[in-house]
């Protein structure tokens, strides 16, 4: 037998688990092989669904957005990585 982890919940630090801005992050595996899902806890927003081939190229897309964000006029200085 083994264990296996397949869902981590991020929560702003001192929140709890089912707290509005936190978001939960899952190996999930319909028959066809495993892809990530993104949920968040508030369930005004969805999820997303993240196959392993195109993770890369999403991530290089959101980090790509992120600086424009960081661009944008009137935009908050954005919070230390």
């Amino acid at each position: 037998m083994q264990s296996v982890v397949t869902q981590i919940v991020l929560v702003p630090d001192g929140s709890p688990i089912f707290d509005e801005r936190g978001y939960a992050v899952s190996v999930e595996d319909d028959g066809a092989g495993e892809f990530l899902t993104i949920r968040s806890n508030d369930p005004a927003y969805g999820r997303i669904a993240i196959d392993k081939t195109e993770w890369k190229d999403l991530r290089d897309l959101v980090d790509r957005m992120m600086t424009e964000i960081k661009k944008a006029p009137g935009c908050l200085p954005a919070a230390p990585d």
